[in-house]
């Protein structure tokens, strides 16, 4: 066999190899982008999307408001680094620096209380395609849901009750689409509950560049 026929033969092996690589990450990335995935558990969020902001209300000035018997000192909305946090209802937001009647800081020392549990509203200055949550004491007086909506159309469960108290859940959603609002809402608007540890953003890129060039790197130097 000649030179040039082997030589011909090994491109021609070389660059079928490289096509099939290519649709198998293509493929991947494909059968998993058209669909959200979501998490309820937070080590394995963090992990499927490293590289994402985190707000923890430590910037806010607490005020520790009890329901019904300093309602002046709680809030319609926070205005944060990234996002704004709201509630249609007025009066319904408040911030601890204590652990009080089932809610605590997930992180730091500080939370977010919902009093009476109307529907919490995140507005994001920029499109994210990650979120991520943690509520504590959601439905340890009612046998309730906590749904997740986003303005791109996703629809998740994110907590459920009855619990028992000082309960903490997660939820968090990793879409291929970016978006720019959270609401979660409740059948029973009267169950309270507290958020801490708020994640978002999006998540750095996938390896898979990195994996085709170490492969093209691997023929380059046997051949």
């Amino acid at each position: 066999m000649s030179s040039y026929l082997r030589s011909t033969r090994k491109t021609l092996a070389k660059s079928r190899l490289i096509a099939a690589f290519t649709g198998i990450v293509t493929l991947c990335i494909a059968s998993t982008a058209s669909a959200a995935m979501y998490f309820t558990d937070e080590a394995a969020f963090l992990a499927a999307a490293p590289g994402l902001y985190v707000e923890s209300f430590e910037e806010l000035d607490p005020d520790n408001s009890f329901y019904l018997v300093d309602p002046d000192n709680r809030h319609d909305e926070f205005i944060l680094d990234d996002f704004k946090l709201r509630t249609p209802v007025q009066a319904e937001l408040t911030v601890w620096d204590y652990n009080n009647e089932g809610y605590w800081a997930t992180d730091g020392i500080q939370y977010v209380n919902n009093y009476e549990g109307s529907s919490l509203i995140f507005e994001f200055d920029s499109p994210i395609k990650c979120f991520g949550v943690s509520i504590t004491d959601f439905g340890d007086y009612f046998s309730t849901l906590l749904t997740f909506t986003n303005n791109i159309g996703d629809f998740y469960t994110a907590a459920v009750g009855p619990d028992v108290s000082w309960n903490l859940q997660f939820f968090g959603i990793i879409t291929d689409t970016l978006f720019t609002r959270v609401t979660f809402s409740q059948s029973d608007s009267e169950d309270s509950y507290a958020i801490d540890e708020v994640y978002y953003g999006i998540p750095e890129p996938t390896t898979f560049s990195l994996i085709a060039l170490g492969i093209l790197l691997f023929f380059r130097r046997r051949h």
